[in-house]
């Protein structure tokens, strides 16, 4: 057995249902929840890690990872108890939730927020449990280079540690401001460049539009993207002798079902490895038009000067 990680999210219920999945809190409501939960379910067993998101961190020392735990997007105005967490250790995992609803649903915080007309955050819901990767060192496979990444994504941070990728917490982007967040986050970039080899940049305003089922939001995102912040990140790596530039989507995200889809994602190399009859970035022109790769690693290799196999359509 290995230290096990969960997501932890708050969910509303009435004892029986899930009564809401979203439940807004401060950092403050975060924190009083957390360490009243760390205080009096946490021992050497269990570690509760507030984040500064709306998911949090569960930590279980020698746990069981082999769990069917269900994520709770789609499971408003169920029955919880059928989706509670299944298999290694599930007895133990489903006491740790019916341990802290009974705390919970007795906490100041949630009668206020009941008598206010908001959703109690009550249950406590673990799901994508996972233990620590073994990965290689990039900085040694790649040949000694400094690596970079610029994400506020928790898991992407995660992996990036794992790898041995320093992770850089970007400026806030906010969607009613985006010109100007991207601005910044423009400037944050370029500063970075001269100290590394390698910079990723994880950007996440279309997907979470896709999450929210706005598409109007999400074409913004991508207009402001398109106009504002490739045009400076294109201008700054360019400046730079034999610079390399990927851009590309890590998976497709419906804007209408909010959820993940499985399906072919664009990417764009510069410069060009081959003659592609593409002239659109879009999932459409990925199934039929370009060059084909059939895992993401292959372009990590390829923009590392390694060989390896490419397809042409």
């Amino acid at each position: 057995m290995r230290d096990v990680a969960f997501t932890l999210a708050f969910l509303a219920t009435d004892g029986e249902r899930i009564t809401d999945t979203e439940v807004p809190l401060t950092l403050d409501e975060v924190r009083a929840l957390m360490e009243l939960l760390q205080e009096r379910l946490g021992d050497h067993h269990w570690r509760f890690v507030p984040l500064r998101a709306r998911r949090h961190v569960l930590l279980w020392h020698e746990g069981f990872a082999r769990l069917h735990c269900e994520a709770p997007d789609e499971l408003k105005g169920e029955l919880f108890e059928p989706h509670l967490p299944r298999g290694d250790g599930e007895t133990i995992v489903r006491q740790l939730i019916y341990n802290a609803l009974e705390l919970l649903d007795r906490h100041e915080l949630n009668r206020r927020r009941i008598e206010e007309g908001k959703p109690p955050a009550n249950l406590l819901w673990l799901y994508e449990p996972g233990i620590m990767p073994r990965l290689p060192s990039l900085r040694l496979v790649a040949g000694m280079i400094r690596a970079d990444a610029v994400t506020d994504h928790i898991p992407m941070r995660g992996l990036c540690i794992a790898a041995g990728i320093r992770p850089h917490r970007p400026p806030a982007v906010d969607l009613d401001n985006l010109s100007e967040s991207y601005e910044r986050l423009a400037e944050f970039v370029t500063d970075l460049l001269p100290d590394t080899d390698l910079l990723i940049v994880h950007i996440r305003e279309a997907d979470k539009a896709s999450h929210r089922k706005d598409p109007e939001l999400k074409v913004f995102t991508l207009q402001r993207f398109a106009e504002v912040l490739l045009p400076r990140l294109l201008e700054s790596v360019q400046a730079y002798e034999d610079a390399r530039f990927l851009l590309l989507c890590t998976h497709r995200t419906h804007s209408v079902l909010g959820k993940h889809v499985p399906g072919e994602v664009p990417f764009l190399f510069l410069p060009r490895r081959g003659v592609s009859r593409a002239d659109e970035f879009h999932e459409a022109a990925a199934q039929t038009v370009g060059i084909k790769v059939d895992r993401a690693c292959e372009l990590a290799r390829w923009l590392l000067d390694m060989e390896v196999p490419i397809g042409f359509a």
